[in-house]
């Protein structure tokens, strides 16, 4: 698909020069990922991965901190508890 827009985006007096440009953009590109993917993965995955999930808890007490972890599922069962209706 992007090879066919592309293709038909540019005036025909520039079709082969800017196809000829943007297939070596593409490829030089191409180049520059594969060269640096896995080095990015390595450096990075450990780290987003905590920031993803870790939440800031500075300057907040541990009641709130206590809350801010417990799961939704946990705080909604909590909320509608059968405490005092005989069951």
């Amino acid at each position: 698909m992007p090879w066919t827009i592309n293709a038909e985006i540019y005036p025909l007096a520039m079709r082969g020069m800017a196809m000829s440009m943007s297939t070596s953009v593409n490829w030089i590109s191409n180049l520059i990922i594969s060269f640096t993917f896995l080095s990015l993965i390595e450096g990075t995955t450990t780290y987003i991965t905590f920031l993803d999930l870790l939440r800031q808890t500075r300057g907040v007490s541990l009641e709130d901190i206590d809350e801010l972890f417990t799961p939704e599922k946990k705080k909604k069962k909590e909320r509608y508890s059968p405490v005092g209706m005989g069951i």
